[in-house]
């Protein structure tokens, strides 16, 4: 336990008075240690501060002066640990964080420096939306840094940004018709396994043939990282893609073998700024005008059931959604259905009005 306070010292020096002030404390109940440390109070109660921080940080076992850099090897090993897709973690530590952070010691990551990379990000004109990713992630960082590691004694406030709503863009029958020459096989196959099964691209690239399982009919996914268990049915298109794409010929053009079901033309794994790159170009090849990026198919696959009939917790239990909240975030309602929905008004009025009419017509006789 550490005790202590402040005290000044006054004395007479030629006539003048003359004070200083100086500090007194004691740890764990020991000698009481007592010194002149400022010449004014403000003075003594930071210095008195200091050594309160000192001492709490050794009953922590808080590191000192460790930097970001030296914190970032031991938080994407400890994401790769729980099996999440790595790409978009390492590019936002890695390509976004460290550059402006990495040699700042974890103490200095504060308000003013967070807010300079927040005003350089927008500068170069990226959005609120990628902003708060990559800001989400620093925030991880530092909490594991407090809690795990003990690297830092308290994470700093991190304020989010606003941010647009949801996006309601989904791929319609008519441009995935217009779609489907201009892509490669190894394109399209992935594109039908989007819209299939709504997985995240993070799913897709891991995705093994040991977790397909044709004969039931079902992709067995990994345990999340709280356990949760999620399987996949396979739908009869799919099931057809899939079954032409496990008999085919091997083409991994020279690469090292790999189990993966989804590769690229040349035999290489697919990655997200890969894959987007082929989608844009696709999308452009189609004069597909709507800006969808590939994340999208995954709201077409959510939004496609829902016309079907699909109850809200079945899309929430296949897109593997913790909140059903997340799902109706995944969800675009057309105009048309809208439409429709509201003419139902009318069609009940008709019908009030001809029960009205009946009412009368019996009372007339």
């Amino acid at each position: 336990m550490f005790r202590g306070s402040v005290y000044c010292r006054r004395w007479l020096h030629q006539g003048k008075r003359c004070k200083a002030w100086g500090i007194r404390y004691r740890v764990n109940g020991g000698e009481p240690i007592r010194r002149i440390v400022a010449d004014t109070r403000d003075g003594a109660l930071a210095e008195l501060d200091r050594l309160k921080e000192d001492h709490q940080r050794g009953l922590l076992g808080v590191a000192e002066r460790k930097t970001l850099a030296a914190l970032a090897p031991l938080f994407l090993a400890h994401k790769a640990n729980q099996g999440r897709a790595m790409e978009p973690i390492t590019v936002r530590v890695e390509s976004n964080l460290l550059p402006h952070f990495g040699g700042m010691a974890l103490e200095e990551i504060q308000a003013e420096a967070i807010d300079e990379y927040i005003h350089q990000r927008k500068a170069g004109g990226v959005e609120n939306s990628t902003i708060n990713r990559d800001l989400a992630v620093l925030r991880h960082m530092l909490r594991l840094a407090v809690l795990k590691w003990r690297w830092l004694r308290q994470e700093p406030y991190i304020e989010m940004l606003p941010e647009n709503g949801p996006r309601e863009l989904e791929l319609t029958e008519t441009e995935e018709a217009k779609l489907r020459p201009v892509c490669s096989g190894a394109l399209w196959t992935i594109i039908q396994a989007a819209i299939f099964t709504g997985m995240r691209e993070g799913e897709l690239f891991a995705l093994t043939w040991p977790q397909v399982d044709l004969a039931g009919r079902v992709i067995d996914f990994p345990p999340t990282k709280r356990g949760r268990k999620r399987l996949m049915p396979i739908a009869e298109p799919l099931y057809d893609v899939l079954a032409r794409l496990k008999a085919g010929p091997d083409h991994s053009n020279g690469q090292a073998p790999t189990d993966r079901v989804f590769l690229r033309p040349d035999g290489r794994p697919w990655s997200k700024w890969t894959l987007e790159a082929h989608f844009k170009k696709a999308l452009i090849a189609a004069a597909i005008a709507t800006p969808l990026r590939f994340h999208d198919l995954r709201h077409t696959c959510a939004s496609r059931l829902l016309r079907l009939g699909v109850h809200e917790m079945e899309i929430q239990q296949l897109l593997g959604h913790k909140t059903l909240q997340t799902t109706r975030g995944y969800i675009t309602i057309r105009t048309e259905e809208l439409r429709r929905a509201v003419n139902r008004l009318q069609s009940t009025q008709t019908t009030q009005q001809r029960g009205s009419e009946i009412t009368l017509s019996n009372n007339a006789l």
